[in-house]
């Protein structure tokens, strides 16, 4: 009987992260969608280079991702907002350094487009931050969420 409860309880837990992680990738669909219009409109109208743009499409992302995901994903409110908001920006920088890289390497290495080469580089800055907003930004009581 112990054991039933512990199964449905690693169950729960996993369904729970899961739903998380489907929340969290739609929330991040719309700061990729911001992301690389910024992205797109600095580079060809204001005549940023695309790796001076990337960054501060990036950032503009995952501020909007921030509140989406303290709201929508983690429901999120035992933290205050400036101190979690931070975490949340420190967080990303991981992130935004898989993103650049990879970003980067495919548009200067592999010669691909440099929007479709930040458009594929997106699984690899997702993984990243979803892993760390659980378990260090998003955690309630000293336990990811």
């Amino acid at each position: 009987m112990e054991g039933c409860l512990q199964l449905n309880a690693l169950k729960s837990e996993e369904f729970q992260t899961l739903t998380q992680f489907f929340k969290f990738a739609i929330v991040g669909a719309t700061g990729t969608v911001l992301s690389l219009t910024i992205l797109y409109c600095l580079t060809e109208i204001g005549h940023f280079p695309y790796w001076m743009a990337l960054p501060i499409g990036y950032f503009l992302g995952i501020t909007n991702n921030f509140l989406l995901n303290r709201k929508f994903t983690f429901k999120s409110t035992d933290k205050p907002f400036l101190a979690q908001y931070s975490e949340y920006v420190v967080s990303m920088i991981f992130g935004a350094l898989g993103y650049t890289i990879s970003t980067i390497l495919l548009t200067e290495i592999f010669k691909i487009w440099y929007f479709l080469s930040a458009v594929l580089s997106v699984g690899v800055s997702t993984i990243i931050d979803f892993t760390l907003s659980k378990i260090w930004v998003f955690r309630k009581n000293g336990n990811s969420t």
